[in-house]
């Protein structure tokens, strides 16, 4: 089942999915019936991928005082995970093939070229400069990512796809959307 894009208001997806650990569990058992975000990644070779799940660390607590929990998909295998990617307190999932990007409509650029901009090569070289090195792409090396905040009904309250292979906002910006939707209530959505 192929998904155009998901809306505010969407219900949550679930299908099996594969862990870094290698374990198959399905996605819902993954986020424990809680509010979460989910993270789409680029491919865990990318440095960007590799910066934002460090992001995401040092970000954790910040979650966790929120009541939020956090899954990360990635691009790529469990084995070209495990190699690019430190340890997380949070679950990733691998996907090389894609297919829960494509049930999310999470796509790709059409070039490497519209991967990016400025901005964008910045942060890569901020994060060459950070110690992260590209890996052996395992995934789709024009992934862009997206991210979905779900609410313990299973309902998509927030959502982003991202437009350039660095689109996402900082951990901290999103869980400063996520405050105003607390002040905003679900019937005001």
């Amino acid at each position: 089942m192929a998904c155009l894009s998901l809306l505010i208001g969407s219900d949550f997806i679930d299908m099996p999915v594969r862990t870094l650990e290698n374990n198959k569990i399905s996605l819902k058992e993954l986020t424990k019936n809680a509010e979460t975000v989910l993270f789409f990644l680029r491919d865990a070779s990318c440095v960007l991928t590799q910066a934002y799940i460090r992001d995401l660390i040092r970000s954790k607590e910040l979650f966790h005082r929120a009541g939020v929990g956090v899954v990360a998909v990635v691009n790529a295998s469990v084995d070209g995970a495990a190699s690019a990617l430190p340890p997380a307190p949070f679950e990733v999932v691998c996907d090389p093939e894609g297919a829960l990007y494509a049930l999310y409509g999470v796509g790709c650029a059409p070039s490497r070229e519209a991967l990016g901009n400025e901005r964008t090569m910045e942060r890569i070289q901020a994060a060459y400069a950070g110690g992260f090195l590209h890996g052996t792409d395992t995934g789709d090396p024009l992934r862009l990512p997206a991210w979905f905040f779900f609410d313990r009904a299973g309902r998509a309250r927030a959502l982003h796809y991202g437009a350039l292979g660095d689109d996402l906002p900082a951990p901290e910006g999103i869980l400063q959307v996520l405050e105003r939707l607390d002040r905003l209530g679900p019937s005001d959505l």
